[in-house]
């Protein structure tokens, strides 16, 4: 195995995304299957969706997907943020049982 194959398979095992396990070969498999867009690696993968909504992942998602896609990143744009349809009271939205 050559220098350039262990590099390849060291960043296919990077992990990404620290709340849902995803690697930089998972990303980049979304995106050979057709996945060209932040939004689509979002439903597809989960990406962005644990418990930090993306604030450690998605930069570095963001370079990947720029680099396979052959765009710079400014030109990958980010997933839309969705608010609840109805008002939800905050304690909800807290957890709070009360």
């Amino acid at each position: 195995m050559s220098d350039s194959d262990d590099k390849k398979s060291e960043k296919d095992e990077t992990i990404v995304c620290r709340c849902r396990d995803i690697t930089v070969s998972e990303i980049e498999e979304a995106i050979d299957d057709g996945c060209d867009n932040m939004e689509l690696l979002k439903r597809r993968i989960k990406l962005s969706t644990g418990t930090c909504q993306g604030r450690t992942c998605v930069d570095l998602a963001r370079r990947v997907l720029a680099e396979k896609t052959g765009k710079s990143p400014s030109e990958v744009k980010l997933t839309r943020t969705r608010t609840p349809i109805i008002p939800v009271p905050l304690k909800f939205l807290g957890g709070k049982d009360e």
